[in-house]
């Protein structure tokens, strides 16, 4: 372990660093433009192919451009677009696939909040636990959010046949808040509506928690694979998923857990 000391760099001094280190940089005014809005930091991981391996200094390969690192960055820009629009096929589908399988199986529009349709291992009860608190958070939250809109509207100027039209497009606009002021019991919406509110990643942990295998068979024949590899992927995709949502790299990222073929 040693002390950080690398001092903040002002754009002109980066592109001073970048020269020193054998960078060729073709026009100053237009790289210190990039750097303003895409960080060095941010381009470091683009710059190591055009780099000696090892080298302390970081001394770039000769010949080596900006120009070669943009396009490269550019080129893993389109690659996340790309993935996040196959991704999000996917994980349209999978909610979809849980959610028919699952409430027309037990005949159960409630099946997630029981017990007995995951694992005994199954950390069920901190699931149930996160799960129950964020979906009572946001039907608290379109609660509140609700009763502000319509303050607002009924204290506007509006015809009253107007205000009753707003209010209704309020309401229907999103069905958390829906549900919250039509139903009751339960407090909870059903499953095909929670599904489309879940992560990803709870998706995928929800998935892999099923109790029956045959269960878990039935979603995965939605798409042709073994549940093993099905549950395999999704774990995957979540990190995958995770990269293009935040803009990291996914160019030359290494997977921690390779998913199953």
């Amino acid at each position: 372990m040693r002390p950080f000391e690398k001092p903040p760099l002002a754009v002109e001094e980066q592109l001073q660093l970048l020269k020193g280190r054998g960078l060729a940089i073709r026009d100053d005014e237009r790289a210190a433009a990039l750097l303003e809005v895409v960080s060095l930091f941010r381009l470091s991981p683009y710059m190591r192919p055009f780099q000696h391996a090892g080298n302390p200094d970081h001394r770039f390969l000769e010949g080596a451009t900006l120009a070669d690192i943009v396009t490269l960055y550019r080129f893993d820009r389109e690659l996340r677009n790309l993935v996040m629009d196959a991704l999000e096929r996917v994980e349209v589908a999978v909610r979809a696939c849980i959610g028919n399988t699952m409430a027309i199986r037990y005949d159960d529009a409630h099946w997630y909040l029981q017990r007995t349709h995951f694992k005994h291992h199954f950390d069920h009860s901190r699931l149930h636990s996160r799960l129950l608190g964020e979906l009572k958070q946001k039907l608290e939250r379109e609660r509140e959010h609700f009763a502000k809109e319509v303050g607002c509207i009924r204290r506007s100027r509006a015809r009253e046949s107007l205000k009753s039209q707003r209010i209704e497009r309020r309401l229907r606009d999103n069905y958390f808040r829906y549900y919250g002021q039509t139903y009751d019991p339960p407090e909870l919406p059903p499953s095909w509506a929670v599904l489309e509110e879940l992560s990803l990643g709870l998706i995928s942990r929800l998935y892999q928690g099923i109790a029956r295998d045959a269960d878990r068979k039935q979603i995965a024949k939605r798409f042709n694979l073994p549940q093993e590899v099905l549950g395999s992927w999704l774990h995957t995709l979540t990190f995958v998923r995770n990269c293009c949502a935040h803009h990291a790299r996914l160019w030359n990222r290494e997977l921690a857990i390779p998913p199953r073929l």
